[in-house]
């Protein structure tokens, strides 16, 4: 049907108190977390990247009407969000499609408005309408989003909810995704979901991902082959080292699973418990949880009644420079630094430490 009516795409922004519905989905999902970047195609006022700059997260975003001027920005997240069902030509849909995905390094997601009956006075304009306010919509069904995805990027789709659609250019990603998703839907030692943790174990080690991503890690306490870090720094880790770690958690016990530091090596994954990481300059080591991720067993150890533990020196090492104490802890290591007490092999274990600092009281 021709028409003579000026289609205003711009007026399908809405200003809204919040972020958008797929904006919580992909943070619910853990598809974007603080350490990753994220671009949103179409940002309409830009309440998502608002939002995802307040949660720690590196965004930026681009529309062409509310604000042309910014670049568009690979990102390792990047959101197509109620953008394509506002577009009337096919082809120059499948055309931002594309342009989405190519500027994506780990996942594309897709969002658009789910089949409505046709509204009073609306007009049939090629495979949408346009609304009596002169604007385009598209309504897809489920079913059709998925099959119009597949078709155009040559990639699965996995359906976040019925309008919303996650596309994964990482195989990291995405079998960190689908980890995610099956331990969600089995109860916690369910076969399915250690069959799948053992399948992406066995990946990783085939192709010395681990060994590559442990060598390469800006964050963390790094020693040959080994890696250590802080819980709250997990989120800034690499894909691959997230997957490990989410790997070797399936086959802890819950308890477990918020303890303070992680050690990783190649073959193994350590979960530690130490008393009063934040305000003891020198934690001592409570207990070990040790996943072998050749054979999957665990081991544990217990320190608690030790009465020369493991202890830890240099804390800022294992958080990122937002902790909340990284400051103090940067200025113990730099007074302990100074007097020469880090530059030895022999201060692992509390007995020989406090023997070392008996006569500075003040650092310990």
């Amino acid at each position: 049907m021709e028409t003579d009516i000026v289609i205003e795409r711009r007026r399908t922004a809405i200003r809204r108190k919040d972020c958008s519905k797929p904006m919580r989905l992909v943070l619910a999902d853990e598809v974007l977390v603080p350490g990753m970047s994220f671009f949103d195609y179409g940002c309409g006022y830009g309440q998502d990247v608002e939002f995802a700059i307040k949660v720690g997260i590196n965004a930026s975003g681009y529309d062409p009407y509310f604000f042309p001027d910014e670049p568009l920005k690979p990102a390792d997240v990047v959101s197509l969000v109620y953008v394509l069902n506002v577009i009337e030509n096919p082809l120059e849909r499948e055309a931002v499609l594309k342009k989405a995905f190519a500027l994506t390094s780990a996942c594309l997601v897709v969002a658009v408005q789910p089949l409505k009956a046709k509204a009073k006075g609306a007009i049939t304009f090629n495979d949408g309408y346009i609304t009596t306010r002169n604007t385009f919509q598209k309504y897809f069904r489920a079913e059709e989003l998925k099959e119009f995805l597949t078709d155009t990027l040559k990639t699965v789709p996995y359906s976040a909810d019925t309008t919303t659609c996650y596309l994964f250019k990482d195989q990291m990603a995405e079998d960190l995704y689908l980890l995610g998703k099956i331990t969600k839907s089995f109860p916690v030692g369910h076969e399915s979901i250690y069959r799948e943790a053992k399948r992406i174990l066995s990946k990783l080690q085939n192709n010395s991902a681990v060994r590559k991503a442990i060598s390469k890690s800006p964050l963390g306490k790094r020693l040959p082959n080994t890696l250590y870090v802080h819980n709250s720094a997990i989120p800034y880790l690499s894909t691959t080292l997230r997957l490990y770690i989410a790997c070797g958690q399936v086959f802890v016990t819950k308890e477990y699973l918020g303890d303070l530091l992680v050690k990783i090596c190649p073959k193994s994954i350590s979960f530690l418990r130490y008393h009063n990481f934040d305000n003891d300059p020198h934690p001592q080591l409570l207990c070990s949880l040790l996943v072998n991720t050749e054979t999957c067993k665990t081991s544990f150890r217990d320190y608690s009644k030790s009465d020369n533990p493991p202890i830890l020196h240099r804390k800022e090492t294992f958080v990122t420079d937002d902790y909340p104490c990284y400051q103090e802890f940067r200025s113990l290591t730099v007074k302990e630094e100074k007097l020469g007490l880090l530059n030895r092999n022999d201060i692992g274990h509390k007995k020989n430490w406090q023997r070392l600092t008996s006569g500075y009281q003040s650092l310990v």
